[in-house]
């Protein structure tokens, strides 16, 4: 939060108790902040905060050190499956560490080899209550 058009230096007061300008770290929710500026002026914002988890439809195998992996920055409870395009399972892991590269860990295609380039499809839960969330990843190698 800038405050503007008060005077002198600004004291900030949220509503989960920090006391600077800005928030770090905090979860989805809603935020009322209170700035006081030297004069005793003072106003109140509410922010909401809807993080939308972003997650990568693409990932490319080619060893270019961009895109080669599936970074998704997951706490350690989740769990991430991914599934070819029959339904079978290729990929599980629990945690997972941002490490598939477009190796499978499961079913007939085991070790050092990539899966075919194409469509596969993911589920991640993140055990934390929320509802899981499902989609696609290209892979392309």
């Amino acid at each position: 939060v800038d405050a503007i058009n008060g005077m002198g230096t600004y004291n900030y007061s949220w509503s989960n108790g920090t006391i600077e300008s800005t928030l770090v770290g905090i979860g989805n929710g809603d935020y009322t902040v209170t700035v006081i500026d030297s004069l005793g002026c003072t106003d109140q914002l509410i922010v909401n905060i809807d993080c939308k988890k972003v997650i990568p439809e693409i990932i490319t195998g080619n060893g270019n050190g961009k895109n080669d992996a599936w970074v998704l920055g997951l706490d350690a409870k989740a769990q991430v499956q991914i599934f070819n395009r029959w339904g079978s399972l290729v990929y599980t892991a629990l945690p997972y560490l941002d490490d598939w590269d477009g190796k499978a860990n499961e079913g007939g295609v085991l070790g050092k080899e990539y899966l075919p380039s194409g469509t596969y499809f993911y589920i991640i839960d993140y055990n934390n209550g929320e509802k899981p969330v499902s989609g696609y990843i290209e892979f392309i190698k």
